[in-house]
């Protein structure tokens, strides 16, 4: 088809985000553009309107099966990964859900309560359930972390 523009990469960033998080803002940093971008395109582009509101929708009906004030909740003791934890990346912080084994705040206790007693990092880092690796990675890239 000579003539026609094959749609921006970011674009499908940008719905898959919008879908998730119903924030266009926050799924235009994501998808590595400014929001304006994001809105012009979707003025000028009926099919790019028409997916964003499919986004919208879907954003809605997740919403509607599990209102937000249930995710901010904090988890219960037998049930872990529903926990919302601040990851960094490159595209700014985001809240995501700690699956099983994973970095949250009930690991990040027990490791300093582990700390405290034992006063070993290895020993602290068996009872949390994670690595030494982890630990100090977290440390060079968190500095509230590295304080504590």
């Amino acid at each position: 088809m000579a003539g026609r523009k094959k749609s921006p990469q970011w674009r499908k960033v940008f719905l898959r985000a919008l879908a998730r998080t119903g924030n266009a803002r926050a799924s235009a940093v994501e998808a590595g553009v400014d929001v304006g971008t994001a809105y012009d395109h979707r003025i000028k582009d009926p099919a790019f309107a028409g997916q964003w509101a499919g986004a919208l929708a879907k954003f809605r009906a997740v919403a509607a099966k599990k209102p937000l004030h249930r995710l901010r909740r904090s988890p219960s003791p037998g049930k872990p990964g529903e926990e919302l934890v601040l990851r960094r990346t490159r595209h700014g912080d985001k809240l995501v859900r700690a699956a099983p084994g994973r970095w949250c705040a009930r690991v990040e206790e027990t490791f300093f309560d582990g700390l405290e007693l034992t006063g070993c990092v290895r020993t602290a880092a068996a009872a949390a359930g994670i690595s030494t690796n982890a630990l100090y990675a977290r440390r060079e890239n968190y500095p509230e972390f590295a304080a504590r």
